[in-house]
């Protein structure tokens, strides 16, 4: 999950089964970017997720 905030959120499946608001907080991978996200993909066998920015750069990350 990309926010408003600039922040990408890991995101687990069990989290939507939770009740308490509390219990539903996902892990921040990556804050603070200094343009605003446009898009973001990421590899499904691997750690890496590239987010892309307005300011036209790309940014790729190893999460593990």
């Amino acid at each position: 999950m990309v926010d408003d905030k600039a922040r990408v959120t890991l995101l687990k499946s069990t989290l939507f089964e939770k009740i308490e608001r509390d219990d539903k907080k996902g892990r921040i991978l990556l804050e603070s970017f200094v343009a605003p996200i446009v898009s973001s993909a990421v590899r499904p066998f691997a750690n890496t997720i590239i987010v892309s920015c307005e300011n036209s750069v790309l940014y790729e990350w190893n999460f593990v």
